[in-house]
């Protein structure tokens, strides 16, 4: 910058920022001349202007603008401008010629339409254990604290979001009968892992987390149980997290345990065929310790097992005709972590591959390892292991003969 004369000047910035209170140092070789810091704005592309001042030397230098705060993106910064207290500005000179490095945007919920405060429709047919009973999230009876905006997600129409944790939103139901039910939650989140809480009155029936999905319109379904009771009755979903906005929610289903579909034992394969090749979906276990299904984006769709931590499983009961080497392929998507699967037979070790970060909970790749096997039918476990969080997904894993 080219300072014409020496004395105090405003500095002022335009910034967004959806989440962390940070920091914007102006320095002049190793000498700060000014902070300011950079409130919540509510999305990356919020603006607000903050100012500051500082005091310049006439001259042309080179000044610096360090960024400090907490973990992860911080928040953007449009331009700055300097003037004197008559409000007559400094011209920058020379011009930045360098490149400028657009940062990823992670797009916050924008509402664009009045948020609804009005009770909306009801479920009209009583949830029964005959039946999967939708309800849109944004068709709450009353809430605290929600907004709604349009979804981009499959079937379109709006989603709840804008939730801070304590928020809650209420829905009056009608159970036919009593029993345990699956309840699942179509959520998307960008940041944070948080809780849904499903209460009736101060009693609470079922919480699930709400895992990163990688964006405000990523969507993912996490399910729970919850032993409802037959009759009307207003049923409160609470929000609970970290600071800032949580996640956005779509709908939630209510279906009966028994309309979730269980193991069908997998095609025998034949290692003398050529080539032979057998496909197992992962949601076809036939025990399982932590995982769930959620539906994949994944070419043929279908679902994916997800929500995988370090110890989970997953078991198959898998019906060989001939003994031999097979190549063992698991498709697999990973936003964060990657992780390993590990094959094993009753407590022997088979073989193992590596899950490597892919970008995404739906961005597929597909991994491939060998293994020894036996013929007959036995019981084969996936385990699952790696560190941090939600590890990755697993679509489907195939055996092929090896052709000898």
């Amino acid at each position: 910058l080219n300072v014409a004369s020496s004395g105090t000047y405003i500095v002022s910035f335009r910034v967004a920022n959806p989440f962390n209170g940070d920091t914007i140092n102006l320095k002049q070789g190793d000498a700060t001349l000014a902070s300011v810091d950079v409130p919540l704005t509510g999305g990356w592309q919020n603006w607000v202007t903050v100012e500051t001042t500082a005091n310049l030397t006439a001259g042309t230098s080179t000044y610096r603008l360090e960024y400090s705060g907490g973990g992860g993106h911080l928040f953007n910064v449009n331009w700055f401008e300097i003037s004197d207290v008559t409000n007559e500005t400094v011209e920058p000179d020379p011009v930045i010629t360098d490149p400028v490095i657009t940062d990823p945007v992670v797009t916050d919920p924008v509402v664009t339409d009045p948020v609804v405060t009005d009770p909306v429709d009801t479920p009209t047919d009583p949830i029964d254990g005959n039946v999967t009973q939708r309800i849109e999230a944004e068709h709450f009876t009353a809430q605290s604290g929600i907004k709604i905006e349009p979804t981009a997600d499959v079937g379109g129409g709006e989603n709840i979001g804008f939730i801070n944790s304590d928020d809650s939103s209420d829905y009056v139901l009608n159970v036919a009968s009593s029993g345990t039910y699956i309840v699942s939650f179509r959520v998307a989140n960008p940041l944070n892992g948080d809780t849904i809480t499903l209460k009736q009155g101060d009693a609470t029936l079922a919480s699930v987390d709400v895992p990163l999905t990688g964006g405000w319109q990523n969507w993912i379904t996490v399910e729970t149980t919850a032993n409802l009771t037959a009759g009307t009755s207003t049923y409160r979903l609470e929000y609970s997290g970290g600071g800032g906005h949580l996640f956005n929610v779509n709908w939630f289903e209510i279906s009966a345990v028994d309309t979730v579909s269980e193991l069908t034992t997998q095609t025998p394969i034949d290692s003398a065929a050529t080539p032979s090749i057998t496909r197992v979906e992962a949601e076809q276990f036939a025990a399982q310790s932590g995982i769930q299904s959620e539906v994949t984006a994944d070419v043929d769709g279908g679902e994916n097992i997800g929500f995988i931590n370090s110890g989970d499983s997953s078991d198959y009961i898998i019906n060989l005709t001939n003994s031999g080497t097979y190549s063992v392929s698991f498709r697999v998507a990973s936003l964060l972590f990657g992780g390993t699967i590990t094959l094993t037979q009753d407590n022997v070790v088979l073989a193992s591959v590596d899950v490597p970060v892919t970008g995404g909970w739906q961005n597929w790749v597909t991994v491939e390892t060998t293994a020894n096997l036996t013929s007959g039918s036995a019981t084969y476990r996936l385990e699952y292991s790696g560190s941090g969080g939600h590890l990755f997904n697993v679509n489907w894993f195939e055996l092929s003969a090896i052709d000898s």
